[in-house]
């Protein structure tokens, strides 16, 4: 199935779907290009699909600022395995520092505030 709009933003359609095999062009999946962008392996600001990359990006496979999907990577990341600087899943890997981790937090020796 292949539907795109016929308005574009900067070049790239308003909304592309692509999905499944297509004869015409001989793809063996859908590759979706656009704002909003929707198929097998979508591309877009707004980018949904089994393989997604976008600003939000949602998917199996999902790559962007704000990605969700089972396997996930970006600023905010949420999935099964999920990789960014804010992340959350099953099996996720953050590298914004959590509150009383860090070098400077905790007691130190002498200053203990109930002293």
């Amino acid at each position: 199935m292949r539907k795109r709009t016929r308005q574009t933003w900067r070049g790239l359609p308003l909304i592309d779907v692509a999905k499944g095999p297509d004869a015409a062009t001989g793809q063996r999946r859908g590759k979706a290009c656009g704002v909003i962008a929707i198929g097998d392996e979508a591309r877009g600001i707004i980018a949904l699909g089994g393989s997604a990359r976008g600003i939000v990006a949602m998917g199996g496979v999902a790559i962007g600022a704000v990605a969700m999907g089972g396997a996930a990577l970006g600023l905010v990341a949420v999935g099964g395995v999920a990789v960014g600087l804010i992340a959350s899943g099953g099996a996720a890997w953050s590298f914004y520092p959590k509150r009383g981790s860090g070098p400077d937090e905790g007691p130190t020796s002498g200053s203990s505030p109930e002293a």
